[in-house]
C-alpha cells in the first residue's frame, strides 16, 4: 500500500533503485525510405530481428519496437539492460540495420526508478538467493 506521507528522504533511500538502462533510438535513413519493399531491405530487416532475439536470449534486451507503427518515417527504440553505455553503443553500432546504413542509432542512458519493470529487471540481474 502506498504511504502518501513518506518523506522525500525515505523515498530516495528506499524506493529509488537507480537501475541504469540504455535506450537506442533508431531512425531510418533516406536510403531505407527509398528501398522499402525490396528484397535487400527485407533481408536486412530479417537479420535485425535475429540480432534482437540474440540480445533477448542474453537478457540484454528489455523491449524493442516502433514508434507510431505504420507511419512513413518509421522510427523505433530498444531498451537495453547492459553494464555500460560503451556496451550499449557497441550493440547499437553492430545492429544490422545501422551497420548496413539503413538507419542511424543513438544511445541515451535512462535511470529506471519506478514502475512495474523495477522488479522484473532486478530478477534478471540479481543473483539468486543462496
Amino acid at each position: 500500500m502506498v504511504d502518501k506521507e513518506t518523506s522525500l528522504e525515505e523515498i530516495l533511500r528506499t524506493r529509488q533503485p537507480g537501475i541504469r538502462l540504455y535506450g537506442v533510438f533508431m531512425k531510418p535513413t533516406g536510403r531505407m525510405l527509398e528501398m522499402r519493399g525490396t528484397p535487400e531491405l527485407d533481408e536486412a530487416r530479417r537479420r535485425a530481428f535475429v540480432y534482437l532475439w540474440q540480445l533477448e536470449e542474453q537478457n540484454k534486451l528489455l523491449l524493442a519496437g516502433p514508434f507510431e507503427e505504420g507511419t512513413p518515417r518509421q522510427e523505433g527504440m530498444m531498451l537495453l539492460n547492459v553494464d555500460s553505455i560503451e556496451e550499449a553503443q557497441v550493440i547499437a553500432t553492430d545492429e544490422p540495420m545501422h551497420k548496413a546504413g539503413w538507419r542511424t542509432n543513438t544511445v541515451r542512458s535512462f535511470a529506471l526508478n519506478e514502475g512495474l519493470l523495477v522488479d522484473a529487471v532486478r530478477a534478471m540481474t540479481d543473483p539468486p538467493d543462496a
